[in-house]
């Protein structure tokens, strides 16, 4: 088993009063994991930046700290850091999207408007080519 597949979501959670993690049942302390679990996983994973990204999330999703493991905490800084830059601008440009659509699409009233308008000039046309014999 790779090492990238260790932590799936959810196999790790982590107790701030008790200073303990859990990993997959087995419940150690907190200084023995990070100091012994993770740096040994982060050592084995080397410079493979998605493998050094699966185990620092899951710590970071459970509230623990990704600080202290050197460059291993800037390259998951890094990934967070585009992960917010890559969701604003998915937000922006769902924003701009939302925009463009509702200045396309017509509202209730501007249909309302435009079927009361064609309705009256198929009266007017009706009113004005009219004839006494002709069967609209």
């Amino acid at each position: 088993m790779s090492i990238k597949h260790l932590w799936n979501k959810g196999a790790l959670s982590y107790d701030s009063k008790k200073q303990t993690v859990t990993l997959y049942g087995q419940t150690t302390n907190e200084m023995f994991f990070r100091e012994v679990t993770v740096t040994t996983a982060l050592n084995a994973a080397g410079s493979n930046d998605g493998v050094i990204v699966s185990i620092l999330l899951p710590m970071h999703e459970a509230g623990m700290s990704t600080q202290g493991f050197g460059e291993y905490s800037r390259t998951f800084a890094n990934y967070l850091r585009d992960n917010r830059i890559e969701a604003e601008r998915k937000q922006r440009e769902v924003a701009e999207h939302t925009e463009r659509m509702a200045a396309i699409l017509a509202t209730p009233e501007e249909i309302e408007k435009a079927v009361a308008e064609r309705r009256a000039n198929i009266a007017q046309q009706k009113q004005r080519f009219r004839k006494a014999s002709a069967g609209f």
